[in-house]
């Protein structure tokens, strides 16, 4: 006897169909007795030979059928073996499937399953004296929480309901490089859901020596992310050309003592200023001064601090 190799299917059977009498050397779409997820989550068998999934066969309309590249000739074995109905997304609470069990009048055809859960078809199995009921063939979900039988059970029959939770089949695996921004809509990524939101804080601006004046501008605000921490400010200054001349600024969250992922500060009023004017004052602020014996005089000036560093 052959061994399954892969994961233990905890809920369901290796069901097979048999589509041969179906085929008429014409016909290319076939309906499946279960939905699946993809078209690996089966195993066609065509006149003794296995198929290759997406290059022989696709599965359509959400799961529910198998679309052959071309036509079966009639006369030929098709056959479907389902590799597992696998539980992927879990309602219910619990290594076990929750069961209900009722015994059939031989009136009713109709069955409500007392439950708290939503039931569908992927999510349930039915067994009537000990043989699994098919979804459409033999019983069909009419209402959120009642079983319809097709015909009614005999009176005395034995109905198991296991309910295994709400089984997804549009979950498929995205290919590498598949995502794009038209397969996006319009407001779907934002920087809230990325966490990239800048927070306000208020920090602490310290001038020395012969500094006129700082003021902030704006409020500075800075984003958190990973171990990472992005920091913006505007500040209003007076700057001599002394090397003692600066001013510092704390920042929202300590630096680990490493050196600027990236920084930056730009004069954003219309004089000029050096280049080189960023440095590090203590592992929580950042010093700014003006390039030492360049310009003497006291010019004010806007400047914007932009800073990356580790937390």
């Amino acid at each position: 006897m052959g061994k399954y190799i892969g994961r233990n299917i905890p809920y369901g059977l290796f069901e097979s169909q048999d589509l041969s009498s179906d085929a008429d050397g014409t016909k290319t779409i076939f309906p499946l007795i279960y939905n699946v997820p993809n078209s690996a989550s089966i195993l066609v068998i065509y006149s003794g030979s296995v198929l290759q999934p997406v290059v022989d066969y696709t599965i359509t309309e959400a799961g529910s059928k198998v679309q052959f590249n071309d036509a079966p000739d009639s006369g030929l074995s098709l056959h479907i073996l389902y590799l597992g109905r696998e539980l992927l997304v879990p309602s219910t609470i619990g290594n076990s499937p929750l069961l209900v069990q009722i015994e059939a009048d031989g009136i009713e055809s109709e069955y409500e399953i007392t439950t708290t859960l939503t039931l569908t078809h992927h999510g349930l199995i039915i067994f009537k004296n000990g043989v699994q009921q098919r979804h459409d063939h033999d019983f069909s979900i009419t209402e959120t929480n009642k079983v319809s039988f097709i015909p009614p059970p005999s009176n005395g029959d034995k109905l198991d309901f296991y309910i295994v939770g709400a089984e997804r089949s549009d979950l498929v695996t995205v290919g590498e490089g598949t995502i794009t921004t038209s397969k996006l809509d319009d407001g779907a990524v934002t920087p809230d859901k990325m966490n990239l939101s800048f927070s306000t804080y208020s920090p602490t601006v310290t001038t020395f020596e012969s500094m006129v004046s700082s003021t902030i501008v704006e409020e500075a605000d800075y984003q958190e992310f990973n171990t990472h921490v992005k920091a913006r400010i505007k500040i209003r200054t007076t700057l001599s050309g002394t090397e003692d001349n600066k001013i510092r600024v704390t920042l929202p969250i300590n630096n680990d003592g490493s050196a600027f992922i990236s920084s930056s500060a730009t004069i954003v009023s219309d004089e000029s200023i050096e280049s080189g004017i960023v440095r590090w004052g203590s592992d929580n602020s950042v010093d700014i001064y003006r390039q030492f014996g360049v310009n003497y005089t006291l010019d004010t000036h806007t400047i914007e601090i932009s800073v990356e560093y580790k937390k």
